[in-house]
């Protein structure tokens, strides 16, 4: 496929200077004409697509490269994708607990909910952190 880099690129939601790193780093090799432009097999876009996946999911560039040049190492694979399950999962925690806060806070400017019940749960939070 004779698609340029940055229309591969910018289907993917990154910049070609990323998907240039990403090559730079061994983690896809892209077939070449004799003039030297890159050509996209439907494999390699198959191994971007993938890498891209990894990466917004929070895998390492390092980590990316072991995936991909460890494809029988199943195990190194899982544990690596394992890692970065509970990463993503604490985020997603983190972010409840901010999007709770600003639910309640929303509330109470609009008179929903007492300001003195957010001061409770402020120091119970204090308590907590203190033990």
């Amino acid at each position: 496929m004779a698609k340029h880099i940055s229309k591969i690129a910018e289907s993917l939601g990154i910049s070609a200077p990323t998907l240039r790193f990403y090559e730079q780093k061994g983690l896809y090799k892209a077939p070449r004409t004799h003039s030297g432009i890159r050509t996209f097999d439907d494999e390699t876009l198959r191994q971007i697509y993938s890498i891209v996946q990894y990466r917004k999911a929070g895998v390492p560039v390092d980590d990316v490269k072991k995936i991909v040049d460890t494809p029988e190492a199943r195990e190194i694979h899982l544990n690596i994708l394992k890692e970065n399950q509970q990463k993503i999962q604490m985020q997603i925690e983190e972010l409840q607990q901010t999007l709770d806060f600003l639910e309640f806070k929303i509330g109470c400017y609009q008179g929903e909910n007492p300001a003195g019940q957010y001061y409770r749960l402020e120091n119970e939070w204090l308590q907590a952190a203190k033990n």
